[in-house]
């Protein structure tokens, strides 16, 4: 394997782990906001 091959496919795998964890925070955190928001609703 190449150096540049190497170089990609670490590209390539960083940006679907970065994506991916990006995503999961995001619907993590509106999920915690919404369920905050739903009890501060209730009161």
């Amino acid at each position: 394997m190449s150096q540049t091959a190497i170089f990609v496919a670490g590209t390539v795998v960083s940006a679907i782990v970065f994506t991916g964890g990006f995503l999961y925070a995001m619907f993590s955190f509106g999920r915690w906001a919404d369920r905050d928001g739903a009890r501060a609703t209730q009161g």
